[in-house]
């Protein structure tokens, strides 16, 4: 259920804590990157670490609105939504875990992110005015936790964007 889920969400976040921390205490030693490269590749595992900031927010809101009588249509909305940012974060990891072993690959995937947060985009645009739509039969409070429920899940979605955009400069520096 939706408390299990929380819990993955909130593992996946202090994994990417600890990945985030132990890369910087890796790069501090320099080796045969130099600064620049170093800088990109713990700006990479920064937005990791975002995408999985933005998916523990998305979860703690969703899990405040199960206190909440939520109309159907908009539980279905935040579930679409939801498994969207699931995929998109998989594939996000999967170019990553690719960056070095095939980099062309990786900017397949890289590619393919790119073309499910639009589509994330069209449906977060969507979703904004079927919630403006509804928000004068709903209590006001919870028009602002649906509002932040969308705008955690659309940002998570952002930063495997932004994700892929940095892995894309790794790889074209890197040149491997």
């Amino acid at each position: 259920g939706l408390d299990e889920a929380f819990r993955e969400v909130k593992a996946f976040e202090k994994t990417a804590d600890v990945i985030r921390r132990r890369t910087a205490r890796l790069l501090v030693g320099g080796g045969e990157l130099g600064a620049v490269e170093r800088t990109l590749l713990l700006r990479l595992m920064g937005r990791v670490d975002r995408i999985a900031d933005w998916a523990l927010e998305a979860a703690r809101v969703l899990r405040l609105l199960e206190r909440h009588e939520v109309p159907r249509e908009v539980r279905e909305v935040y579930h679409e939504l939801s498994l969207k940012l699931v995929g998109i974060t998989e594939r996000t990891l999967r170019a990553v875990r690719l960056l070095h072993a095939d980099p062309l690959r990786a900017l397949e995937e890289a590619d393919e992110v790119e073309r499910l947060e639009e589509e994330v985009d069209a449906l977060y645009a969507e979703d904004r005015g079927r919630l403006t739509e509804l928000a004068s039969t709903l209590p006001a409070p919870l028009v602002v936790l649906l509002y932040d429920a969308l705008n955690a899940l659309e940002n998570a979605s952002d930063a495997c964007e932004d994700t892929c955009d940095i892995l894309r400069e790794v790889i074209v520096r890197l040149a491997w």
